[in-house]
């Protein structure tokens, strides 16, 4: 598979995508942390409230991130095979 396979290609430009993406959730949460910390007579309960949430959606964005990684790595190998098969 050569290194400017279409298929390697779009798979790391999806791979970018899906990062974008999660800097966008990352944004997100962290308004809502700020947002819940902002607010007159906010009490523990929702500090904590809010930061479970937050935990949550970190923990499925590093699942991901660890799958996205994989996958990249097996790109880069697809794409390293096929060079040396020219």
């Amino acid at each position: 598979m050569p290194a400017n396979d279409p298929s390697v290609n779009e798979l790391i430009y999806s791979l970018a995508q899906e990062s974008i993406g999660f800097a966008s959730t990352l944004q997100s949460e962290a308004e809502k942390m700020l947002d819940t910390i902002r607010k007159p007579n906010v009490t523990m309960e929702d500090i904590m409230r809010a930061s479970s949430s937050v935990e949550k959606t970190l923990e499925n964005i590093i699942s991901s991130e660890i799958l996205s990684t994989e996958k990249l790595r097996t790109a880069l190998e697809m794409s390293k095979a096929g060079e040396n098969l020219q």
